[in-house]
């Protein structure tokens, strides 16, 4: 007998693990090791705003996809105004997740949904293209090296 069970693919995977991450609740959990927490940029004051850790000092916008480095005086609120001012979920004053109504929150899952998948897709492609340079250089070489030879 076969197992029916169907592998979960990555985009699908982050998805489904991702969709607490409409919720600064869920967003301030990916904050670790966050080195600003006694500061104006906290974790939370971040996960407040939109944004999920990225890496030592940065954080991305789960909304937007803006990626910025945070000094520990920023403010998560305004710069992500400042820097991204067409975030949807900065156009809707970055309300609290209680403070959503239903079709806030449902636009606000459609941009999370959307830029999630854009950015599987993306890194997808970048890999293809990859493998198809690496695959083109080792045609040009094994050529390359047949020209040399036999014109010798």
């Amino acid at each position: 007998m076969r197992n029916t069970k169907k592998k979960v693919a990555d985009g699908e995977k982050s998805l489904i693990e991702g969709a607490d991450l409409l919720e600064a609740s869920g967003r301030v959990k990916t904050f670790k090791r966050w080195r600003f927490n006694k500061d104006m940029c906290s974790a939370k004051a971040l996960a407040s705003a939109g944004f999920v850790y990225s890496g030592k000092d940065s954080a991305k916008c789960v909304f937007c996809g803006k990626d910025l480095e945070w000094e520990k005086e920023d403010e998560p609120r305004r710069e992500h105004e400042k820097r991204m001012p067409s975030c949807p979920f900065v156009q809707m004053g970055q309300p609290e997740y209680d403070e959503l109504s239903l079709e806030q929150y449902l636009s606000l899952k459609r941009e999370y949904v959307l830029h999630t998948v854009t950015e599987v897709l993306l890194s997808q492609v970048k890999g293809m293209v990859t493998q198809q340079t690496t695959t083109l250089d080792n045609i040009c070489r094994v050529l390359k090296y047949k020209l040399t030879n036999s014109s010798s």
